[in-house]
C-alpha cells in the first residue's frame, strides 16, 4: 500500500524535472538563435548606433563567459597535473 503512495509523487517529480528540462533546452535554443544573429548581422543592418553598442556588449558578454570557463578548465587540467606529480613523488 505504501508503495503506490509514493508513486504520484514520483510521477509528480518526474513530470516537473522534464518540464524543467524543456525549458532550459528552449531558453538555450532562445540564446543560441540571438548569438548566431548577432554574430552574422551585417552593419548596413543596424538602424542605430545604440542597437549595434547593444549587440557588442551582448557580444563581449559572452566572450567574458568563454574567457572564464576557458581559465576554469585551464585550472582544473593545472591541479591535476600538480596532484599527478605530488603523487609521483
Amino acid at each position: 500500500m505504501e508503495r503506490n503512495k509514493k508513486e504520484p509523487s514520483m510521477m509528480k517529480a518526474l513530470s516537473t524535472l522534464i518540464a524543467k528540462i524543456k525549458n532550459f533546452f528552449e531558453v538555450l535554443i532562445k540564446y543560441i538563435k540571438r548569438f548566431f544573429e548577432v554574430l552574422f548581422k551585417k552593419v548596413e543592418d543596424y538602424k542605430t548606433s545604440e542597437e549595434a553598442v547593444d549587440d557588442a556588449k551582448y557580444l563581449t558578454r559572452i566572450n567574458i563567459v568563454i574567457i572564464t570557463i576557458s581559465v576554469a578548465i585551464i585550472l582544473f587540467n593545472l591541479s591535476r597535473i600538480v596532484w599527478l606529480l605530488l603523487e609521483h613523488r
